[in-house]
C-alpha cells in the first residue's frame, strides 16, 4: 500500500487514468494480435499455399522498404506539439501535413520506377509474367494502400497529442483482425492473388474515413495554407529527417531483410524467416513496445512540465523491466521455442532451432537498443544518435550483402543484425545518460 501511494504521489496522481487506458489498449492489442497471428500463417499456407503467401509477404515489403527514403514528419510533429504551447500547434500541423503530401507524390514515383525496372529480377516472383495484368494491378493497389495507411498514421498522431493513444490501438486492432480473417477465408474460395489487393484497399479506405472523423472530433488542430511558411517548413523537414534516419534501422531490419532473403534464397526460407520473426521477434518487441509507446508521451509531457523526478523514476523502472523480461524470454525460448514453432507451422519447417535462438537474441538486443532511444526521441534530442545509427546500420548490411554470395548461409544475416544492435545499444545508452545529466542541471 505504501508503494502504491508513493507511485501515485510521485507519478500517477494526475496521469493514472490516462496511463491506465493506454496500457489496457496496448495489452489487449498485444494479445489479440498474437492470437490472430498464431493462426494467420498456418491458415494462409492452407488457403493460399506457400507460393502465394511468400509472394504476398514480398510484395507487401516493397512499399514499406521504399518508405525508408521518404521523410515522415508525423512523429516529430506529435512530439513537438506535446512540448510546445498551443498557439504554435496549427503552424506545426499545417507545415507537417504539407510535407507529408509532397512525400506521397515522391513515393508513388519511386514505387512505380522500382517495380518497372527491378521487380522482375527477384527470384521469388519469376513465376509471374512481367505482363500479368492481375499481378501489376496488385502491385499498384499495394502502393496505394500504403499511402492511405500513412494518412491514417498521420491523423492518429494528432489524436495522440492529447495522450489518447488507445484510439490507435483499438481501431488498428479491429481492422487488422477483420483483414486477416477476410484474406484467409477468401483463399479457400478464390485463386487469383489480386483479390487480396482488393481486400487491402477496401479495409484501408474504411479505416481512413473512421480515423478522419475521430481526429476532427477530438483534436482542434486544423490545416490552413496560410500557416505554411518556407522557414517553418525547412525546420520541420530537418527535424523530421533526424527521426527518419533513426527509424531506418527498423525499416531495413524488417523489410530490407525480406528483400535480401528474397534475392539470395528461395520462397521456403522467406516463409521460415518471416514466421520466426512473427513468433519470436515481433512477439517480444511488440510486448516491450507497450511500455515504450506509453513512455514516449509521458516523457514529453513531464519534460514540458519540468517534472525531472518523474523522468528519473520512469527511466530506471523501464531499464529494470527490460532486463528481467529479456532473461525470462530467452530462458523460455531455449527450452520450448523449437516445439512451439513446429506446432505452430504444422511441422512444415523443422530443424531450425539455432535460427530460433538467433532471432530471439536479435529481439532482445533490439529491445535494449530501443529502451535507450525512448527518452531521446520523446524530447527531440536525436541529432547525433540518428547519424551514428544510420552509418553503423548501413555498414552492417553492406558487409552482409558482400559476404552472402560467398557464404550462402542464413545465420550470417542474423549475426550481422545482432552485432549491429549491440553496438548501437551501447552508444545510445551513453547518449541517454548524458542527456539525463544535462536535464537535471538545466
Amino acid at each position: 500500500m505504501k508503494l502504491k501511494n508513493f507511485l501515485k504521489k510521485n507519478i500517477f496522481i494526475n496521469d493514472f487514468k490516462r496511463i491506465k487506458k493506454n496500457l489496457l489498449s496496448f495489452v489487449s492489442d498485444f494479445f489479440l494480435r498474437t492470437i490472430v497471428q498464431i493462426f494467420y500463417y498456418p491458415l494462409m499456407l492452407l488457403s493460399w499455399g506457400v507460393e502465394t503467401t511468400a509472394t504476398l509477404i514480398f510484395v507487401s515489403s516493397i512499399p514499406l522498404l521504399i518508405n525508408i527514403i521518404i521523410v515522415d514528419p508525423s512523429l516529430y510533429a506529435r512530439q513537438k506539439i506535446i512540448i510546445t504551447k498551443i498557439n504554435e500547434h496549427d503552424y506545426i500541423y499545417s507545415n507537417s501535413l504539407f510535407l507529408f503530401l509532397i512525400n506521397s507524390i515522391i513515393f508513388l514515383c519511386i514505387f512505380n520506377l522500382f517495380n518497372y525496372y527491378f521487380l522482375e529480377n527477384f527470384e521469388i516472383i519469376k513465376s509471374y509474367s512481367k505482363f500479368d495484368k492481375s499481378f501489376i494491378l496488385l502491385i499498384l493497389i499495394v502502393g496505394l494502400t500504403n499511402i492511405i495507411d500513412n494518412i491514417n498514421n498521420f491523423s492518429f498522431t494528432m489524436i495522440e497529442t492529447k495522450g489518447k493513444i488507445y484510439y490507435r490501438n483499438y481501431i488498428d486492432n479491429f481492422f487488422f483482425i477483420c483483414q486477416s480473417i477476410i484474406v484467409v477465408i477468401s483463399g479457400f474460395y478464390l485463386t487469383n492473388i489480386i483479390y487480396i489487393g482488393f481486400i487491402f484497399i477496401a479495409i484501408s479506405l474504411t479505416k481512413a474515413i473512421l480515423v478522419f472523423y475521430i481526429k476532427n472530433k477530438i483534436s482542434n488542430i486544423r490545416f490552413n495554407t496560410k500557416y505554411i511558411e518556407l522557414k517553418k517548413f525547412k525546420i520541420i523537414f530537418n527535424e523530421s529527417l533526424r527521426y527518419h534516419l533513426l527509424n531506418l534501422k527498423g525499416s531495413i531490419d524488417n523489410n530490407g531483410l525480406n528483400l535480401i532473403i528474397g534475392f539470395f534464397f528461395n520462397a521456403e526460407m522467406l516463409i521460415v524467416t518471416s514466421t520466426l520473426n512473427v513468433a519470436f521477434k515481433l512477439f517480444y518487441t511488440r510486448f516491450t513496445s507497450i511500455v515504450e509507446e506509453i513512455l514516449t508521451y509521458e516523457y514529453a509531457n513531464n519534460f514540458f512540465n519540468k517534472n525531472i523526478t518523474k523522468i528519473d523514476l520512469l527511466t530506471k523502472g523501464h531499464g529494470y523491466f527490460i532486463i528481467i523480461l529479456s532473461l525470462v524470454f530467452l530462458s523460455f525460448v531455449y527450452f520450448f521455442g523449437d516445439a512451439i514453432y513446429n506446432l505452430w507451422t504444422l511441422n512444415k519447417f523443422i530443424n531450425y532451432n539455432d535460427l530460433i535462438l538467433l532471432v530471439s537474441l536479435e529481439a532482445i538486443t533490439l529491445s535494449y537498443f530501443n529502451t535507450n532511444l525512448v527518452l531521446l526521441k520523446s524530447i527531440n534530442r536525436i541529432k547525433d544518435v540518428a547519424i551514428f545509427n544510420l552509418v553503423v546500420t548501413f555498414l552492417s548490411y553492406a558487409c552482409m550483402v558482400i559476404l552472402l554470395p560467398f557464404f550462402l548461409e542464413i545465420k550470417i544475416v542474423y549475426y550481422f543484425i545482432i552485432i549491429n544492435s549491440t553496438i548501437l545499444f551501447i552508444y545510445n545508452m551513453n547518449r541517454k545518460n548524458l542527456i539525463l545529466k544535462n536535464i537535471r542541471f538545466n
